[in-house]
């Protein structure tokens, strides 16, 4: 049995976006559609002392179609200095921040031509944190040509999946077509977890940057992997 998931390669996503990544077996970073402008390719939020903030990767304005392995990143202005001073006055307290800073700087030293290979670096960095050892692929390295849940179901097809694991965003799926092919759709189920921060402002659906600086990574990944199992064990049961 394999499970698949699917998602572009957002900016430090939410905490929601790497437990998708540790229920799969194999999960595909969707580089080979078209870049949406205002989505969370580029963007994601941050609690600070005053409430919800957000964090841009400016990007270069070349064709507004282009997809997003095509996109690149904008350096006319220090936007990367600006994201850790950000960081640092907001999370320096928190009991994580030295090793998870330490990490996001590791990646912002570098100059990444690309904005998809920025966050492919980020999300990879926290993967290796969190010790979620899924195999990564893009779906520019598939070279398929189909599009919207056609493209989906391709990707499950040629990486040999059984079950397709999509999240609550995922009303566009054509679920017949998953059916046809003799794909299974397991809903992820996920809901954000309370805990303790050092800011007090209750913002939901921020970066993961947010749970990692405040959360012990095991905990993290003793909660995913209660949810994988638990993915697992209902499969059997409905096999048997």
């Amino acid at each position: 049995m394999s499970y698949i998931a699917i998602h572009q390669p957002n900016f430090i996503p939410w905490i929601g976006y790497f437990h998708k990544i540790s229920l799969s077996d194999t999960f595909v970073f969707l580089d080979d559609v078209q870049y949406s402008k205002g989505d969370f390719h580029n963007r994601n939020s941050i609690d600070s002392k005053n409430g919800k903030i957000y964090l841009t990767v400016p990007i270069r304005s070349n064709n507004s179609y282009e997809r997003i392995n095509k996109k690149q990143i904008c350096y006319m202005r220090d936007w990367k200095s600006r994201h850790l001073k950000t960081l640092f006055y907001n999370y320096n307290q928190a009991p994580n921040f030295p090793e998870v800073y330490q990490l996001i700087c590791s990646v912002y030293n570098q100059d990444h031509e690309f904005l998809y290979e920025l966050n492919i670096d980020l999300i990879k960095k926290l993967l290796i944190y969190l010790k979620i050892d899924t195999q990564l692929i893009s779906s520019s390295e598939l070279n398929i040509d189909s599009n919207r849940t056609d493209k989906l179901v391709d990707i499950c097809k040629i990486l040999e999946g059984k079950y397709y694991i999509f999240g609550s965003g995922s009303s566009y799926l054509e679920t017949a077509k998953f059916t046809e092919n003799k794909l299974n759709l397991i809903p992820q189920n996920f809901v954000e977890p309370i805990y303790q921060r050092v800011n007090h402002l209750g913002s939901k659906n921020l970066s993961i940057l947010d749970y990692v600086f405040n959360t012990d990574k095991y905990l993290i990944k003793e909660s995913f992997l209660e949810d994988r199992m638990r993915i697992r064990e209902k499969q059997l049961e409905f096999i048997t």
